[in-house]
């Protein structure tokens, strides 16, 4: 992604830090994250995206095995 660089995910404590070089390239991160399904914490998290969270997580799983 244009703008997000060093990125580092610490799943145990389910972290995601990163540098961005700009206010659109933060927002469009949030964006593309929600749409995953994994909202910003603190940030509304609605049951439809509770639900896209869930189904990632366990597609993510299934696809390990």
């Amino acid at each position: 992604m244009d703008g997000i660089k060093n990125i580092q995910l610490d799943i145990s404590s389910s972290k995601l830090s990163f540098e961005y070089t700009s206010h659109n390239a933060l927002e469009g991160l949030r964006s593309d994250l929600a749409d995953m399904g994994y909202p910003i914490s603190g940030e509304s998290n609605t049951i439809v995206e509770k639900t896209k969270s869930y189904i990632q997580c366990a597609v993510g799983r299934l696809s390990k095995e």
